[in-house]
């Protein structure tokens, strides 16, 4: 026997085991019902199907994401084609947390998160800028620096590992094409002798 009607059959709709129903006001994925136990309204069952292929879904917008959830419509994903780049925005409530592109998290609103990124390195650091991708933040595996790159050259990092009488400074000497060390000098090495001078020191 096949039933068909408004809202869902459990509870509504008398039928014995076998018996389907079409409601036809669900939603995708729970149009489709079948009378499991029970000669009478209740036992019904949804029957879902789980898809396969290409799911294509409109751009969507920050208040009606494309993909978003029947009990909470405001939030979910969609897609926005800026400045010719593709940002999938990540929504909650209507307001967009998270805004992913090629290559980079572009904005993040995540207060009383923590948000976990690989290290990186000069080439191509954790933290990057969308138009200068060898620009940024990162630090090197296995050290306790914390780096900073300009155009694929660490210039400056912060170094956990500095002992008595050096700083954790450390600034790229383009003179000597390396990382130096900013260390302290001895009382009186100042100008005119008088307090203590900054100076670079092979790492």
């Amino acid at each position: 026997m096949i039933y068909a009607g408004q809202g869902t059959p459990e509870g509504a709709v008398t039928a014995v085991p076998g018996a389907l129903y079409l409601q036809t006001d669900g939603a995708p994925g729970a149009q489709l019902w079948q009378k499991e136990t029970g000669t009478g309204e209740s036992g019904w069952t949804a029957i879902t199907t789980p898809v396969t292929g290409t799911v294509s879904l409109s751009d969507g917008a920050l208040g009606t994401p494309s993909l978003r959830f029947s009990g909470d419509t405001d939030t979910g994903f969609f897609r926005e084609e800026t400045a010719g780049s593709t940002v999938l925005h990540v929504v909650i409530n209507g307001y967009t947390v998270m805004q992913l592109f090629r290559g980079a998290i572009e904005e993040v609103n995540i207060s009383g998160r923590t948000l976990g990124v690989a290290e990186g390195n000069s080439t191509l650091p954790a933290y990057h800028f969308s138009g200068v991708q060898s620009n940024g933040m990162y630090t090197e595996a296995g050290t306790l620096q914390l780096a900073f790159a300009r155009l694929a050259v660490k210039v400056l990092a912060l170094d956990g590992s500095a002992v008595a009488g050096e700083t954790r400074l450390l600034i790229y000497d383009v003179n000597a094409g390396a990382m130096q060390r900013v260390k302290v000098g001895a009382n009186g090495t100042g100008p005119g002798g008088v307090g203590r001078a900054l100076y670079l020191d092979n790492v």
